[in-house]
């Protein structure tokens, strides 16, 4: 009697269907550790955003906020966004200006984890009074959008969960940036 050495069909479909689910766990399980991965850095450039902030009220007016002077406080005043685009800084914007502080104190190398920079939509929270104090922008806005690199800072709010709500002190702001695999996040100055 002979015996032949090898392997059969089956044992050979066998290792080819267990080598092929391990591929496809792979193609899944990597893009989706990469999206954690670039989360976990922006969720520390939040934090670095924040600790800049303080060095910033630290250092001048004895605690006041960017943009407590000049146009930036005007359109703050009137219920306006302040927007500042990060790559577009210039020598000349005004030092205590969103923008100032954005060029001084965090610089054209503040980008997102896709090398696009930052982009700060700065407004005063307000509130209708029906949802529990939650910012009206945390309702109008950052809810509905995709990621699109836009640091929403609050004035005079704090951060409850992944919402921003109004509180009494005014120099207190909550930073929320959208996320790209997990929701968004919020954090407290």
């Amino acid at each position: 009697m002979k015996t032949e050495k090898g392997f059969t069909l089956v044992e050979i479909a066998l290792v080819l269907a267990i080598a092929g689910m391990i591929f496809a766990a792979t193609f899944v399980a990597v893009p989706n550790l990469l999206a954690s991965q670039r989360d976990a850095r922006r969720r520390e450039d939040m934090a670095r955003f924040v600790t800049q902030l303080k060095n910033f009220q630290t250092n001048n007016n004895r605690g006041a906020l960017p943009g407590t002077t000049g146009s930036d406080k005007t359109r703050l005043d009137v219920g306006r966004t302040v927007t500042v685009e990060g790559g577009e800084l210039s020598n000349s914007v005004d030092a205590t200006s969103w923008a100032g502080f954005y060029r001084d104190f965090l610089g054209t190398e503040f980008r997102d984890p896709d090398g696009d920079p930052y982009r700060l939509s700065v407004e005063n929270c307000t509130i209708d009074g029906n949802l529990n104090d939650i910012c009206n922008a945390a309702i109008n806005k950052y809810d509905v959008l995709e990621m699109d690199k836009t640091i929403y800072v609050e004035i005079g709010a704090t951060c409850d969960g992944d919402k921003a709500i109004k509180t009494a002190n005014a120099r207190k702001v909550a930073v929320i940036y959208k996320l790209e695999h997990s929701g968004q996040y919020c954090y407290n100055s």
